[in-house]
């Protein structure tokens, strides 16, 4: 009784550790998409993995020292910009770690950054994705990032 005891623990621990990694692959996949989309101008992909009530904010701390939050930019106002951006320019935003926090069909994505405009890094910070999971994938339904010009390695 206590091996088949141990033996359906270890299934269940088994199951449940081997369902966590490919979530989070799904998770860093629709992030994947998002910004090889927002370089390749690609608004369609943008809509497909954007919620069509996203919202986006910017925080920074100005020169003055003051914290200042940019204007909420919407999933519409969104795909105009990527819409209206220079095909000839290059917009990479390299992630350079993630903490991912899933809890049903909602997860949290905490990820910093190094921004590059045509080769060069403009700046780099912190971005705060909330995903919701729609049928069998994750749509981006928000993201508020940090933005400084200092530091940026």
């Amino acid at each position: 009784m206590k091996k088949l005891v141990l033996l359906l623990f270890i299934v269940n621990i088994t199951i449940c550790y081997s369902q966590k990694p490919s979530q989070q692959e799904d998770i860093k996949n629709t992030l994947k998409l998002f910004f090889k989309a927002i370089d390749k101008g690609d608004t369609l992909t943008i809509k497909n993995v954007v919620h069509k009530n996203f919202r986006g904010l910017t925080t920074y701390i100005n020169s003055n020292g003051n914290t200042v939050i940019a204007d909420e930019v919407s999933k519409k106002e969104f795909v105009n910009i990527i819409k209206t951006k220079n095909p000839n320019d290059s917009w990479i935003e390299k992630l350079t770690s993630y903490s991912i926090k899933i809890d049903g069909n909602l997860a949290n994505v905490w990820t910093a950054y190094t921004f590059y405009v045509n080769k060069n890094i403009t700046h780099c910070g912190s971005n705060s994705f909330q995903l919701v999971k729609i049928g069998n994938k994750w749509k981006i339904i928000s993201v508020i990032d940090t933005r400084r010009r200092e530091n940026c390695n």
